[in-house]
Protein backbone atom coordinates (compact mmCIF):
# COMPACT_ATOMS: atom_id res chain seq x y z
CA UNK A 1 0.00 0.00 0.00
CA UNK A 2 1.38 3.43 -0.90
CA UNK A 3 0.75 6.74 0.83
CA UNK A 4 2.14 9.86 -0.80
CA UNK A 5 5.58 8.95 -2.09
CA UNK A 6 5.98 5.95 0.23
CA UNK A 7 5.41 2.29 -0.52
CA UNK A 8 5.42 0.01 2.51
CA UNK A 9 5.02 -3.76 2.48
CA UNK A 10 5.48 -6.84 4.61
CA UNK A 11 6.06 -9.46 1.93
CA UNK A 12 6.31 -13.26 2.05
CA UNK A 13 9.91 -14.39 2.46
CA UNK A 14 10.04 -16.20 -0.89
CA UNK A 15 11.64 -15.52 -4.27
CA UNK A 16 8.14 -15.47 -5.79
CA UNK A 17 7.30 -12.78 -3.23
CA UNK A 18 10.27 -10.76 -4.51
CA UNK A 19 8.98 -11.03 -8.08
CA UNK A 20 5.47 -9.99 -7.05
CA UNK A 21 6.67 -6.97 -5.10
CA UNK A 22 8.97 -5.86 -7.93
CA UNK A 23 5.87 -5.88 -10.14
CA UNK A 24 4.16 -3.53 -7.67
CA UNK A 25 7.30 -1.42 -7.62
CA UNK A 26 7.26 -0.88 -11.39
CA UNK A 27 3.71 0.46 -11.26
CA UNK A 28 4.51 2.70 -8.26
CA UNK A 29 7.78 3.96 -9.72
CA UNK A 30 6.15 5.25 -12.89
CA UNK A 31 4.57 7.94 -10.71
CA UNK A 32 7.63 8.50 -8.52
CA UNK A 33 11.02 8.49 -10.26
CA UNK A 34 12.73 9.11 -13.60
CA UNK A 35 12.73 6.35 -16.20
CA UNK A 36 16.50 6.69 -16.61
CA UNK A 37 17.05 5.33 -13.08
CA UNK A 38 14.38 2.60 -13.02
CA UNK A 39 16.72 -0.28 -13.87
CA UNK A 40 19.24 0.73 -11.21
CA UNK A 41 16.56 1.15 -8.53
CA UNK A 42 14.86 -2.17 -9.33
CA UNK A 43 18.24 -3.93 -9.36
CA UNK A 44 19.04 -2.53 -5.90
CA UNK A 45 15.57 -3.45 -4.63
CA UNK A 46 15.83 -7.01 -5.98
CA UNK A 47 19.27 -7.55 -4.47
CA UNK A 48 18.20 -6.26 -1.05
CA UNK A 49 15.02 -8.35 -0.99
CA UNK A 50 16.63 -11.50 -2.41
CA UNK A 51 19.41 -11.35 0.17
CA UNK A 52 16.83 -10.89 2.96
CA UNK A 53 14.88 -13.91 1.72
CA UNK A 54 17.91 -16.16 1.19
CA UNK A 55 19.85 -15.27 4.33
CA UNK A 56 17.11 -14.10 6.72
CA UNK A 57 15.25 -16.05 9.36
CA UNK A 58 14.10 -18.84 7.08
CA UNK A 59 11.75 -19.78 4.22
CA UNK A 60 8.48 -17.89 4.30
CA UNK A 61 9.37 -15.61 7.22
CA UNK A 62 8.10 -12.10 6.27
CA UNK A 63 10.46 -9.38 5.08
CA UNK A 64 9.58 -5.71 5.54
CA UNK A 65 10.39 -3.06 2.96
CA UNK A 66 9.90 0.70 2.69
CA UNK A 67 10.37 2.71 -0.49
CA UNK A 68 10.40 6.47 0.00
CA UNK A 69 10.45 8.68 -3.06
CA UNK A 70 11.64 12.25 -3.10
CA UNK A 71 12.30 14.96 -5.63
CA UNK A 72 15.91 13.97 -6.24
CA UNK A 73 16.34 10.60 -4.58
CA UNK A 74 14.76 7.31 -3.57
CA UNK A 75 15.34 5.41 -0.32
CA UNK A 76 15.07 1.61 -0.03
CA UNK A 77 14.88 0.19 3.52
CA UNK A 78 14.73 -3.61 3.95
CA UNK A 79 14.70 -5.61 7.18
CA UNK A 80 14.53 -9.36 7.77
CA UNK A 81 14.11 -11.33 11.01
CA UNK A 82 17.34 -13.29 10.76
CA UNK A 83 20.51 -13.17 12.81
CA UNK A 84 22.24 -10.88 10.30
CA UNK A 85 25.82 -11.16 9.08
CA UNK A 86 29.24 -9.57 9.55
CA UNK A 87 28.92 -7.06 6.72
CA UNK A 88 32.08 -5.19 7.76
CA UNK A 89 34.21 -8.29 7.24
CA UNK A 90 32.57 -9.10 3.90
CA UNK A 91 33.03 -5.51 2.70
CA UNK A 92 36.78 -5.69 3.36
CA UNK A 93 37.34 -8.77 1.20
CA UNK A 94 39.57 -8.20 -1.82
CA UNK A 95 37.98 -8.96 -5.22
CA UNK A 96 38.87 -12.34 -6.68
CA UNK A 97 40.62 -12.76 -10.01
CA UNK A 98 38.78 -15.98 -10.85
CA UNK A 99 35.16 -15.63 -11.99
CA UNK A 100 33.12 -16.80 -8.99
CA UNK A 101 29.44 -17.65 -9.46
CA UNK A 102 28.24 -15.65 -6.43
CA UNK A 103 29.11 -12.83 -4.05
CA UNK A 104 28.24 -9.83 -6.25
CA UNK A 105 25.42 -8.39 -4.16
CA UNK A 106 27.56 -5.98 -2.15
CA UNK A 107 29.43 -4.91 -5.30
CA UNK A 108 26.09 -4.07 -6.93
CA UNK A 109 25.12 -2.03 -3.86
CA UNK A 110 28.42 -0.11 -3.97
CA UNK A 111 28.24 0.59 -7.70
CA UNK A 112 24.54 1.39 -8.11
CA UNK A 113 23.61 3.06 -4.80
CA UNK A 114 24.90 6.43 -3.64
CA UNK A 115 24.69 5.41 0.04
CA UNK A 116 24.74 1.96 1.61
CA UNK A 117 24.03 1.50 5.33
CA UNK A 118 23.62 -1.71 7.34
CA UNK A 119 22.57 -1.78 10.95
CA UNK A 120 25.07 -3.19 13.43
CA UNK A 121 23.46 -6.64 13.38
CA UNK A 122 23.42 -6.85 9.61
CA UNK A 123 19.73 -7.70 9.17
CA UNK A 124 18.57 -4.24 8.09
CA UNK A 125 19.78 -2.28 5.07
CA UNK A 126 19.16 1.24 3.76
CA UNK A 127 20.08 2.16 0.19
CA UNK A 128 19.86 5.68 -1.24
CA UNK A 129 19.76 6.30 -4.98
CA UNK A 130 20.20 9.88 -6.17
CA UNK A 131 18.52 10.69 -9.46
CA UNK A 132 20.86 11.86 -12.18
CA UNK A 133 21.56 10.92 -15.76
CA UNK A 134 23.93 7.92 -15.75
CA UNK A 135 26.83 7.65 -18.13
CA UNK A 136 26.33 4.79 -20.55
CA UNK A 137 29.08 2.36 -21.40
CA UNK A 138 28.61 1.16 -24.96
CA UNK A 139 31.26 -1.48 -25.44
CA UNK A 140 30.70 -3.81 -28.37
CA UNK A 141 32.33 -7.21 -28.56
CA UNK A 142 32.77 -9.69 -31.38
CA UNK A 143 29.94 -12.21 -31.53
CA UNK A 144 30.67 -15.88 -32.00
CA UNK A 145 29.12 -17.02 -35.29
CA UNK A 146 29.44 -20.72 -35.91
CA UNK A 147 27.14 -23.41 -37.25
CA UNK A 148 27.58 -25.42 -34.03
CA UNK A 149 26.31 -22.56 -31.85
CA UNK A 150 23.08 -22.99 -29.87
CA UNK A 151 21.02 -19.87 -29.14
CA UNK A 152 19.19 -19.71 -25.80
CA UNK A 153 16.59 -16.93 -25.62
CA UNK A 154 15.06 -16.52 -22.12
CA UNK A 155 11.44 -15.40 -22.26
CA UNK A 156 11.56 -13.54 -18.94
CA UNK A 157 13.96 -11.90 -16.52
CA UNK A 158 17.15 -13.70 -15.48
CA UNK A 159 16.63 -13.36 -11.74
CA UNK A 160 16.83 -15.61 -8.68
CA UNK A 161 13.38 -17.18 -9.10
CA UNK A 162 14.10 -18.13 -12.74
CA UNK A 163 17.67 -19.39 -12.23
CA UNK A 164 16.86 -23.06 -11.37
CA UNK A 165 14.92 -23.58 -14.62
CA UNK A 166 17.50 -21.77 -16.75
CA UNK A 167 20.34 -23.68 -15.08
CA UNK A 168 18.67 -27.00 -15.93
CA UNK A 169 18.12 -25.88 -19.51
CA UNK A 170 21.75 -24.82 -19.92
CA UNK A 171 22.97 -28.05 -18.34
CA UNK A 172 20.86 -30.07 -20.78
CA UNK A 173 22.30 -28.14 -23.73
CA UNK A 174 25.89 -28.77 -22.61
CA UNK A 175 25.18 -32.46 -21.96
CA UNK A 176 23.64 -32.69 -25.45
CA UNK A 177 26.94 -31.54 -26.97
CA UNK A 178 26.66 -27.77 -27.21
CA UNK A 179 30.06 -26.08 -27.07
CA UNK A 180 29.17 -22.64 -28.43
CA UNK A 181 26.28 -21.08 -26.49
CA UNK A 182 24.75 -17.69 -27.32
CA UNK A 183 22.42 -16.23 -24.68
CA UNK A 184 20.02 -13.81 -26.40
CA UNK A 185 18.67 -11.27 -23.88
CA UNK A 186 16.32 -9.34 -26.18
CA UNK A 187 13.29 -10.27 -24.03
CA UNK A 188 15.06 -9.68 -20.69
CA UNK A 189 14.80 -6.37 -18.86
CA UNK A 190 16.42 -7.41 -15.54
CA UNK A 191 19.43 -9.51 -14.52
CA UNK A 192 20.27 -9.76 -10.79
CA UNK A 193 23.32 -11.20 -9.02
CA UNK A 194 21.85 -14.72 -9.17
CA UNK A 195 21.48 -14.29 -12.92
CA UNK A 196 25.07 -13.07 -13.17
CA UNK A 197 26.16 -16.16 -11.25
CA UNK A 198 24.25 -18.34 -13.70
CA UNK A 199 26.03 -16.78 -16.68
CA UNK A 200 29.42 -17.24 -15.01
CA UNK A 201 28.59 -20.87 -14.17
CA UNK A 202 27.64 -21.55 -17.79
CA UNK A 203 30.85 -19.88 -18.96
CA UNK A 204 32.92 -21.95 -16.54
CA UNK A 205 31.23 -25.21 -17.62
CA UNK A 206 31.77 -24.51 -21.31
CA UNK A 207 35.36 -23.40 -20.78
CA UNK A 208 36.17 -26.77 -19.16
CA UNK A 209 35.19 -28.60 -22.35
CA UNK A 210 36.84 -26.12 -24.72
CA UNK A 211 33.64 -24.24 -25.48
CA UNK A 212 32.57 -20.60 -25.32
CA UNK A 213 29.59 -18.53 -24.28
CA UNK A 214 28.50 -15.11 -25.50
CA UNK A 215 25.67 -12.71 -24.66
CA UNK A 216 23.84 -10.74 -27.33
CA UNK A 217 20.96 -8.25 -27.55
CA UNK A 218 21.52 -6.94 -24.01
CA UNK A 219 19.63 -3.73 -23.24
CA UNK A 220 21.67 -0.61 -22.50
CA UNK A 221 21.06 -1.06 -18.74
CA UNK A 222 22.04 -4.75 -18.74
CA UNK A 223 25.05 -4.03 -20.95
CA UNK A 224 26.19 -1.41 -18.45
CA UNK A 225 25.68 -3.85 -15.56
CA UNK A 226 27.67 -6.62 -17.28
CA UNK A 227 30.56 -4.35 -18.22
CA UNK A 228 30.57 -2.53 -14.87
CA UNK A 229 30.98 -5.89 -13.11
CA UNK A 230 33.64 -6.92 -15.67
CA UNK A 231 31.69 -9.84 -17.13
CA UNK A 232 33.17 -8.84 -20.50
CA UNK A 233 36.56 -10.09 -19.23
CA UNK A 234 35.17 -13.62 -19.24
CA UNK A 235 32.79 -13.87 -22.19
CA UNK A 236 31.72 -11.87 -25.26
CA UNK A 237 28.91 -9.34 -24.81
CA UNK A 238 26.93 -7.40 -27.41
CA UNK A 239 24.21 -4.84 -26.88
CA UNK A 240 21.06 -4.15 -28.86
Amino acid sequence: MSRGHDLRVEMPGTLEGVDDFCGQFRHWYRETGPATSRFAVELLLREALTNAVKYGAGPGVPVTCLLRGGRNRLVIAVRDQGAGFDWKSVSRRAPEDEPATGGRGLEIFRRYADRVRFNQQGNALVLVKLFRQPARTKEMHKMINDTSTTVLRPTGDVVASAVPGLRAEMRDLVQAGTKQLIVDLRNVHMVDSAGLGLLIAAHNSLKKIGGEMSVIQASADILELLTTLRMNQHFSIQGQ
